[in-house]
């Protein structure tokens, strides 16, 4: 996904807010995007729900940006974090195939 955030409204948003208040604010988003998530496997037929997910992951990106600009997150740190999950799932999505075409196989 190739999104952009305004990096200056970021910055400026975390000095008038404030640590404690930005970061309060990120709690809130990612809880309403598990919401937003749990919702689209309850109602896949809405398209409501689905636009609502976009909301909030909208609010979620700006939230990682505004974590980033805190100097809580480290962009190159996550990176390396992602590289090292993505490889251990390629390694269990190998395994779960070989598992469903042995069950196939039966």
């Amino acid at each position: 996904m190739k999104v952009t955030v305004n990096k200056e409204i970021v910055k400026k948003t975390n000095v008038i807010w404030g640590k404690d208040e930005v970061t309060d604010c990120a709690m809130e988003e990612f809880a309403e995007a598990i919401q937003a998530v749990s919702k689209v496997r309850r109602f896949p037929k809405d398209k409501r729900t689905y636009e609502n997910l976009n909301d909030e992951i909208a609010d979620v990106l700006i939230a990682i940006e505004a974590l980033e600009d805190l100097g809580l997150i480290d962009a190159e740190s996550v990176q390396q974090f992602i590289d090292f999950k993505q490889n251990r799932q390629k390694a269990r999505n190998t395994n779960k195939e070989m598992l469903l075409a042995a069950k196939a196989g039966k």
